[in-house]
């Protein structure tokens, strides 16, 4: 494990009291488990914001509000067989759907048995728009069982981070491969996206890029992916130059609370994410990762690299959405640090890029939504 915090201090001048306000809880005003993060603004005022668990308080923008004299929305059914998949279905059960949704569909989630046993009575509401959903990880449930026990209904498959499988009518990561396919983003992670709603009990402002107290955070185990050891090795020798907070373990543990885990918690990992200007997002299995979501939504500006692994990978071009964003990508990352350091020369610049980031991920993901929704509607 390396558990390394970096502080010399990043100075800046321009500020902003308009940010959005986002939470900290009282009892936890600083990260006591692997560094602090310091306490944000207080006093601003606050807009409305959606809350994960669908219901409205102060904070930020982002809810939609649907027009009382709209049609009633279709109700369309969500089987989805056993657990192992839960993560990578996030966006299902974090109300994002909602949220960057048109108002046209009301989503039912079913959990059924790992088995894909198709019932009676759920032969009696198909004829309801539905999806069956799977994960590869289900070796219970194959694709020729799921279509056979629910004929009616539009497939998908998640957790399929290797583009091995392309039968199904839609999918999680995406492939330019595969660009028939319907695709679904990962959106943060349903445990991650409720740390945040912990964290809105009270008001702590999202910060603008200039003011925040680590230059970048890289939290993450290197078994996933090779190329991960190649970032490691360069925070080593030149992350020192920059205030950061560095936890990189030798595993990935499953359940980021448990007490197997050596990295930080999901409520310091997001808290973390509120404090830092930049997050490294070295690729995993899959170059798409929850962690671009996070990051985003916390206001912290992603780094990812496109270099001859991303070029590779089965799941083609699998970033192609986020080429164009304000994101930073670099094409190796032995160019990381050098980039950081310019850029952090102009911090009225660092700003006007997350106000931009924030604006294309809004946009980015109401389309990605929107075209799911006529998707599951055809």
């Amino acid at each position: 494990l390396i558990a390394v915090v970096f502080k010399p201090q990043l100075f800046f001048n321009n500020f902003n009291d308009q940010s959005d306000k986002f939470i900290m809880d009282d009892s936890s005003t600083e990260v006591e488990r692997a560094g602090e993060v310091e306490n944000m603004i207080e006093g601003a005022e606050t807009p409305t914001r959606t809350l994960p668990n669908g219901s409205t308080s102060e904070g930020s923008t982002y809810h939609s509000i649907i027009d009382s004299k709209s049609p009633s929305p279709t109700q369309v059914k969500i089987y989805v067989f056993g657990t192992e998949g839960k993560k990578a279905q996030s966006m299902f059960r974090t109300g994002h759907l909602d949220r960057f949704g048109s108002g046209r569909i009301e989503y039912v989630l079913e959990q059924r048995d790992n088995d894909c046993k198709h019932s009676g009575a759920t032969a009696l509401q198909d004829a309801f728009s539905c999806l069956a959903m799977d994960s590869i990880h289900n070796q219970e449930c194959s694709y020729d069982q799921m279509t056979l026990n629910y004929p009616t209904c539009k497939s998908m498959l998640t957790n399929d981070e290797f583009c091995a499988d392309n039968r199904y009518d839609a999918r999680g990561y995406y492939s330019s491969a595969l660009a028939d396919k319907a695709y679904l983003p990962l959106g943060p992670r349903y445990d991650a996206w409720e740390a945040f709603g912990v964290l809105m009990n009270q008001n702590v402002p999202i910060m603008p890029a200039s003011q925040r107290k680590y230059a970048f955070n890289a939290i993450y185990s290197l078994s996933t992916n090779e190329g991960r050891a190649v970032l490691e090795e360069v925070i080593q020798k030149e992350g020192g130059s920059l205030s950061s907070f560095v936890q990189i373990s030798p595993e990935w543990v499953k359940n980021p609370n448990s007490a197997a885990n050596p990295l930080a918690d999901t409520r310091t990992y997001v808290q973390v994410l509120l404090g830092s200007i930049f997050t490294f997002a070295p690729a995993g299995h899959n170059f798409e990762c929850f962690r671009l979501y996070e990051a985003v939504e916390a206001g912290s500006i992603p780094v990812i690299s496109i270099d001859k692994d991303y070029r590779e990978h089965r799941c083609k071009d699998s970033l192609s959405h986020w080429t164009n964003s304000p994101i930073i990508i670099v094409e190796s990352w032995d160019e990381v640090i050098p980039t950081l350091q310019r850029m952090l020369e102009h911090p009225e610049e660092l700003d006007k890029r997350q106000a931009d980031l924030r604006a294309w991920y809004e946009k980015y993901m109401r389309s990605a939504v929107e075209n799911f929704e006529s998707f599951l509607l055809s």
